[in-house]
C-alpha cells in the first residue's frame, strides 16, 4: 500500500474527517493529519489535548480484505508496533507498548492509538506527542503521565529539512504513515500470529503485575504474559490463563 498525507490547519478531529472522506471514496491509505484539533479524543471519548504544532494527530483510512474483517481489532496492536518503529527510528529507543493501545517511554505516554470501523473501512488514528514536557501546559490529570518525543533525543530528526513546513509535524507524520502502510501490508498478508514475536520484543507490561479491567466488566488480576496470536492480553492468575479481548489495564505495584 502507497499512503497519501493530507494535511488540514485545524479540524474537529482527524478521526471526522477521515470518516467523511472514507464515505467519500477515499482511497486506502489516505491519512489525514491536522496542526491542531479542536475537539481531539482518544479511547472512550476522552479528550485528547491537541494544540497546535505540539504532536502528530493523524488518521489512516484502511480498506482490509474480507478475510480480515472479523479480526480487524487486532490493528490497534499492528498500529502500535508501527508507532513504536517509527519512534525509534528516531532516536527514542526506548519506546515501548501498553497493551492494547499507548506508546511509553518509561510510564510516560508518548502516544495513543484510537481505532474506529465504519462501512467496511477502519479507521487508525494516532496521537503522538512532539513537543518536551516543559513545554506545554496541560492538566493536572495528565501533567505527570505525559512525554514528547523532543524530551527523549538530542538533535531532532526533523532539524535541517529543506522544507521548514515539514519539520516537525508532517516530517514526523511522514515516517509514521510509512511504518502503519509496512506493518499494515504484514497484517494483511500473513495476519497477526506472524507479528507475536515483534509485539513481544516491544511489550512494556510483560511480567508485571496488572489489573485488568475487561469491556464485559470482568476484572482481572495477574501477571501480564504477553499477547497471544489473536492480540489478546495473557494474564496468569491462581486459576491459570486468563485472555482479555479488549479492556483497560493498569500496572500493580506491590
Amino acid at each position: 500500500m502507497k499512503p497519501k498525507l493530507v494535511v488540514y490547519t485545524t479540524l474537529p478531529t482527524t478521526m471526522l474527517e477521515a470518516k467523511a472522506q472514507a464515505h467519500a471514496g477515499a482511497p486506502e491509505g489516505t491519512t489525514i493529519l491536522a496542526r491542531a484539533q479542536t475537539s481531539g479524543r482518544g479511547r472512550h471519548g476522552r479528550a485528547w489535548h491537541s494544540a497546535p504544532d505540539a504532536g502528530v494527530w493523524m488518521t489512516m483510512i484502511l480498506r482490509p480484505p474480507l478475510e480480515r474483517i472479523a479480526t480487524f481489532a487486532e490493528l490497534s496492536l499492528v498500529a502500535g508496533i508501527a508507532v513504536c518503529k517509527a519512534v525509534q527510528g528516531m532516536g527514542v529507543g526506548a519506546a515501548r507498548l501498553k497493551w492494547p493501545n499507548d506508546v511509553l517511554v518509561g510510564d510516560k505516554k508518548l502516544a495513543g492509538i484510537l481505532l474506529e470501523s465504519d462501512r467496511g473501512a477502519v479507521l487508525v488514528g494516532v496521537g503522538l506527542n512532539l513537543v518536551r514536557s516543559d513545554a506545554r501546559e496541560l492538566p493536572e490529570t495528565i501533567a505527570d503521565i505525559y512525554t514528547g518525543l523532543a524530551d527523549h533525543v538530542g538533535t531532532p530528526p526533523w532539524e535541517g529539512e529543506a522544507e521548514p513546513q515539514e519539520a516537525p509535524v508532517v516530517y514526523t507524520s511522514k515516517a509514521l504513515m510509512n511504518e502503519l502502510a509496512t506493518w499494515y501490508d504484514q497484517w494483511k498478508a500473513h495476519g497477526f500470529s506472524k507479528l507475536t514475536g515483534i509485539y513481544a520484543d516491544l511489550d512494556a507490561l510483560k511480567d508485571s503485575d496488572v489489573r485488568v479491567m475487561a469491556t464485559d466488566g470482568t476484572q482481572v488480576e495477574g501477571k501480564a504474559r504477553g499477547v497471544n496470536a489473536r492480540g489478546e492480553l495473557c494474564v496468569e492468575t491462581n486459576r491459570g490463563i486468563t485472555e482479555v479481548r479488549a479492556g483497560e489495564v493498569e500496572r500493580v505495584r506491590r
